[in-house]
């Protein structure tokens, strides 16, 4: 027993020992761990990094990266370039390289976030077969850093030639220089490893055909460790990169709307409205059809402005006993043959379950009816504006819309790479659709809306275009764009989606209704009180004659105010056992307004659909994070 607890007692000494040089090791030899598992040929890692920053005076710079992997089970690598600090990157190229020889290699250009949102511009580099040997890439790109905060300020070029986002070890750096006129050798200018702890890295400076170069050699870093430089300049060595090509792009949007006003001016002048006044509805239009051509839509009050034209007509009577719940009464068996089709769909319908019918009746039935009116409406007014006219403003408003898309895009094929594909700008054309028809509707309805509605819809519109022009700045990705060209892009073509309205014009027979919808209108809002006195001694229900077309028009209210300080009979069509000896008119106005309201919420009315949802509507990255450039990458 006892031999036995000694063995025990010498196996439990010898495991202590053990666990504390493990330990011990673990922190004296560190980094030759790391080193020895990261380069074994059963890792993936890199086996040589030459890299070349050449340097110009306006802060942008060509970056030669010469990169070998060591690929053990991966078939390729996603170079991971940072844009997170307002760089921009142009002009990917990708070979692969066998000696000295270059030859073409797969690599696609994308761009994409790290788990922090960081964006960066990946450059996927390499073929599917290769998986377990050493091949060797060049990547060229042109990166352009920002001038901002300390650096401009200290005229500074802070740059990570390596970044930290590698998560495997890199071996054999070799970092180049080029530097432009100005830059200042002294001790300020600092080179070291970024990896939590900042250790200095010798520089080695020289010249190169007659310019500054700096270069520094590490033989390895370990996983997610980079290399800093800060590189100081003389006052006023350092200018500012300027990029005009986007605005090419404004300069396109601004043609385009130089363009539309010539085809306006040259194809399509519009005939100006010539008015003509008239004391009565023209032709003996109804008001429905009135109510179309004033704006080129049939409105539920256009409906219900028929029931007030039937009872002039004397084809019905209204009771009004309930101020919110009228009683139709029907007089005529059928509507003359003088009536339009839609007409006497519209009787039909209303009584089509009784002589007398009250809006809750109408409920959730008589929508069918209306529909079917309104459609027989539509087509009977149609043609109003030119189909060519439409036709090209529309196109002028899809190409205002397709520029937003456009610009982008182009610049990511012209300037990033031909692989770099950005589509999604081209949903901008949805919005500029949108305020293209918005601005057509505020066009249709200008005939019929006063002025401070016109100007509110107005203002609306622009704010849409405010909007638009915002939001097209702030989510096309600024290593595309800078914010400045975008918003103005953004602004010219949504006044091109809004202006190319002008395009529409209206036919000559359209034009020769308005002339005289128009002239009726004027007179309704014209009208002197001694002419409409005289007016109804000549015919004393000529209130009520003129009242659905002032309904249908949007002047009822100003046509009552007319006749505020003049008496005028009850009308004729009014059923009503308890309306008394002294009639009002503004108690009937009012009364009336309720019917109005009333009635229009039942006939258009729709039974419930039930469940229906309704209709309608951590790597180096920028200055701030340790030095332009770096990034990082991966196998895949």
């Amino acid at each position: 027993m006892k031999k036995v607890k000694k063995l025990y007692f010498l196996c439990l000494i010898a495991l202590t020992f053990i666990v504390c040089a493990i330990i011990f090791g673990a922190f004296t030899h560190q980094n030759t761990v790391n080193a020895d598992s990261a380069y074994s040929d059963t890792a993936n890692y890199i086996a040589g990094y030459d890299t070349v920053f050449d340097i110009r005076a306006d802060r942008t710079m060509t970056v030669t990266e010469d990169l070998t992997f060591h690929f053990y089970g991966k078939s390729g690598f996603v170079r991971e370039i940072p844009v997170n600090g307002g760089e921009r990157v142009r002009n990917i190229r990708v070979k692969e390289l066998d000696g000295t020889t270059e030859k073409s290699v797969y690599y696609n250009v994308t761009d994409g976030e790290d788990e922090h949102n960081n964006p960066f511009i990946w450059v996927d580099i390499g073929s599917q077969e290769v998986k377990y040997e050493n091949r060797t890439y060049r990547l060229t790109y042109d990166y352009i850093v920002p001038a901002t905060g300390d650096e401009a300020k200290n005229n500074i070029i802070a740059l990570a030639p390596v970044g930290s986002g590698y998560g495997f070890a890199v071996k054999n750096v070799n970092i180049k220089m080029l530097l432009p006129d100005g830059y200042l050798n002294d001790a300020q200018t600092l080179c070291y490893i970024d990896g939590g702890n900042k250790t200095p890295v010798d520089i080695i400076a020289g010249e190169e055909n007659g310019r500054s170069v700096l270069c520094a050699h590490v033989d390895a870093l370990a996983p997610y460790t980079g290399i800093r430089f800060d590189v100081h300049f003389g006052e006023g060595a350092l200018k500012s990169y300027f990029d005009f090509t986007p605005y090419i792009f404004v300069l396109l949007g601004l043609a385009l709307i130089v363009v539309l006003l010539i085809v306006k001016a040259l194809c399509f002048s519009k005939a100006h409205l010539t008015p003509v006044v008239n004391f009565e509805a023209p032709n003996n239009m109804d008001p429905l059809l009135m109510g179309k051509l004033i704006d080129t839509r049939v409105n539920n009050e256009d409906i219900t402005s028929m029931i007030f034209y039937f009872a002039d007509k004397g084809y019905l009577k209204i009771s009004l006993d309930e101020n919110n719940s009228p009683t139709l009464i029907r007089i005529v068996r059928n509507l003359p043959n003088s009536c339009t089709d839609y007409e006497k769909i519209m009787f039909e319908g209303l009584f089509a379950h009784g002589e007398t019918v009250t809006p809750a009746q109408l409920a959730n039935r008589f929508y069918k009816t209306s529909e079917r009116v309104t459609a027989m409406v539509n087509s009977r007014a149609r043609g109003l504006f030119t189909s060519k006219s439409m036709s090209v403003a529309v196109l002028f408003a899809a190409l205002g819309g397709l520029l937003l898309g456009v610009a982008p895009f182009a610049l990511g094929l012209i300037q990033i790479s031909v692989k770099y594909l950005l589509v999604a700008p081209f949903l901008a054309i949805i919005p500029a659709l949108i305020i293209f028809g918005a601005s057509q509707t505020v066009r249709w309805y200008e005939l019929k809306i006063s002025k401070k509605k016109k100007a509110l819809f107005s203002l609306l519109i622009a704010l849409g275009c405010a909007a638009l022009s915002l939001l097209y700045a702030l989510l096309v990705p600024h290593w595309i764009m800078d914010f400045v060209p975008k918003l103005l892009l953004g602004a010219v073509c949504s006044a091109v989606c809004v202006l190319s309205v002008i395009i529409v014009s209206r036919s000559d027979a359209y034009n020769a209704q308005l002339n005289q919808i128009v002239g009726f209108k004027s007179f309704i809002l014209l009208a002197e009180k001694e002419k409409l006195e005289k007016m109804l001694e000549d015919d004393p229900q000529f209130y009520y004659h003129i009242l659905p077309y002032a309904q249908v028009l949007g002047v009822s209210d100003k046509w009552e105010e007319k006749f505020a300080d003049i008496t005028v009979e009850p009308p004729q069509w009014y059923a009503s056992s308890v309306a008394g000896t002294v009639f009002r008119l503004h108690v009937f106005n009012s009364i009336m307004r309720n019917t109005m309201s009333t009635m229009t919420k039942n006939m258009v009315s729709r039974p419930s659909s039930g469940a229906s949802g309704g209709h309608g509507g951590g790597h180096f990255g920028g200055f701030s994070g340790g030095g332009h450039g770096g990034g990082g990458g991966h196998f895949r």
